[in-house]
């Protein structure tokens, strides 16, 4: 299915329009607030085809989509704060967007929260000075998750990686399982957090993270299908890692695999040129010496090199 393409207004100052004035803030924080810069593979990208990998890994630049790809991600942060909120009023959040990396491996990711333990039954340090009708929200929903999960159980020490979907793609997971790329992501977590339990929270380092998910919120009818990440997912994710580490290593561009784990992905390659998705056209440049001299200098000038 071809993208949609969405038309709107071009900008008129006597609209006062607050798409623009919405697009002007998501424009300004892309170019003024420092974005995150992997050493190598993105546990985001895992998923996706390996030669977009490879190029993203190179810093190849990308087409700007426009405001399109600024308020979907824009959406996607606004959902994933709203759960992150409620966990936190819980008494459950541990940690949110916890920063993990394998060095070895050339992975570097952030997991959007890691919860769990035993529900508080009262007020949490700092919230004494809320306001009383905020402190008895506090109290009965911890109150209700008491009545619900029992006084002395605890909940598993979780990490959710949460994702916003269409209620299409939400209806198609319920039935068919996780999307593939999600799977990737959220395993390639459970991996880095299993051999580098040292970047865990103090009170995480000697348990670790005792179980693993994808949590999905649909935009339209709000349907919330999860999923548990399982060792066969781990395995394959570090099949995925070692085959692009090795590409990278022979400085090989990797073969396109787009659309062939996610049915989608050609539709909307980042790449996509003359020669087709991914960038076919870019192949004989990205295996030439003036290719990689600018990787080296790139490299350096991020001071990862």
């Amino acid at each position: 299915m071809p993208k949609k393409v969405i038309i709107e207004p071009e900008f008129d100052p006597a609209l006062y329009d607050l798409r623009h004035v919405i697009d002007t803030g998501l424009r300004a924080k892309r170019d003024t607030l420092p974005s995150y810069t992997p050493k190598g593979w993105r546990s985001s990208s895992l998923g996706y085809c390996p030669r977009r990998q490879f190029y993203e890994r190179a810093a190849v630049p990308k087409p700007d989509d426009g405001f399109l790809a600024s308020r979907t991600l824009w959406l996607g942060d606004m959902i994933h704060h709203g759960v992150q909120q409620m966990f936190r009023n819980s008494g459950l959040l541990i940690v949110e967007e916890l920063a993990l990396e394998d060095p070895d491996l050339h992975v570097q990711g952030h997991v959007d929260m890691v919860w769990g333990g035993v529900i508080p039954p009262e007020l949490l340090p700092g919230e004494e000075g809320y306001s009383p009708k905020w402190q008895a929200f506090l109290l009965k929903y911890r109150a209700d998750l008491l009545n619900l999960y029992g006084w002395e159980r605890g909940f598993p020490i979780t990490g959710t990686e949460l994702k916003s979907a269409a209620q299409y793609s939400a209806e198609k997971m319920y039935a068919e399982g996780p999307q593939f790329h999600h799977v990737m992501q959220t395993a390639s977590y459970k991996l880095m957090a299993d051999r580098h339990r040292e970047q865990l929270p103090d009170v995480l380092r000697k348990s670790g993270v005792d179980r693993w998910e994808i949590g999905v919120l649909a935009k339209s009818d709000l349907a919330m299908p999860r999923f548990d990440i399982s060792a066969t997912h781990v395995e394959r994710v570090l099949e995925r890692i070692e085959g692009l580490n090795a590409a990278w290593d022979a400085r090989e561009v990797p073969e396109c695999r787009c659309g062939k784990d996610i049915s989608w992905e050609a539709n909307y390659c980042a790449y996509k040129d003359g020669g087709g998705c991914c960038g076919s056209g870019l192949i004989e440049f990205a295996t030439s010496e003036e290719f990689w001299a600018g990787v080296e200098t790139n490299a350096k000038s991020r001071g990862i090199a």
